[in-house]
């Protein structure tokens, strides 16, 4: 038997041959399609939850910051207000030393009149 009684000429064969690669090789390429847009649709998601995990550490280094900040200015106002209770501390202390220191030098004038006054009183009695 020829192939040709059987319905098969070589050029079939052959077709059909290079139609089953073509084929195989069809399949081969849109497998590696889809593995292709799975790694890159892969490789997005990693991008963007890399994106999403730096913008949530941006933020709370952010509110970190804030939370310093206030922190700091209130460390400040209190700092401020304890050295204004001490300065007007210190002016009181001073106001009030001058105020004795008058009152001493009153004192030592006063003392030194009724002495004065003693002495002519005690000039006069004899």
């Amino acid at each position: 038997m020829t192939s040709e009684a059987v319905g098969f000429t070589r050029s079939t064969v052959t077709k059909d041959i290079i139609n089953a690669r073509h084929s195989e090789v069809d399949k081969l390429i849109h497998k590696q399609r889809k593995a292709d847009e799975a790694s890159l649709e892969d490789a997005m998601r990693k991008v963007q939850e890399a994106q999403n995990a730096n913008d949530r550490s941006s933020l709370r280094m952010i509110d970190r910051h804030i939370e310093l900040v206030k922190k700091s200015q209130a460390l400040n106002r209190e700092l401020a207000r304890k050295q204004a209770i001490e300065r007007l501390a210190l002016e009181r202390r001073e106001e009030h030393s001058e105020i004795l220191a008058e009152m001493a030098i009153r004192n030592a004038e006063r003392t030194d009149l009724l002495k004065e006054a003693a002495r002519i009183y005690e000039e006069k009695r004899q």
